[in-house]
């Protein structure tokens, strides 16, 4: 697995932004982080299971405390370090 700082990820993959989708089957609620570049592609970064689902401003206080992960599924994880 590679990880690197949330915002050398962010760099390279563009401004963040905490999306929340609802599955209309279910009701379920859905948070994650979503990096959108210039050119308007986006990469989703779940949030890790141990670290649970931030607000944006938590993510702010804690931006040096968080890195990104790559696992070999090719997804990304966000992790405390």
């Amino acid at each position: 697995m590679i990880s690197e700082p949330l915002m050398d990820f962010a760099k390279q993959y563009g401004k963040m932004q905490v999306k929340t989708v609802a599955n209309p089957t279910t009701n379920e609620v859905h948070s994650f982080c979503a990096f959108i570049n210039e050119q308007g592609i986006e990469t989703k970064v779940e949030f890790g299971k141990t670290l649970g689902v931030l607000r944006p401003q938590e993510i702010v206080e804690r931006k040096d405390q968080l890195v990104v992960v790559q696992k070999l599924d090719g997804s990304f994880e966000l992790k405390a370090k």
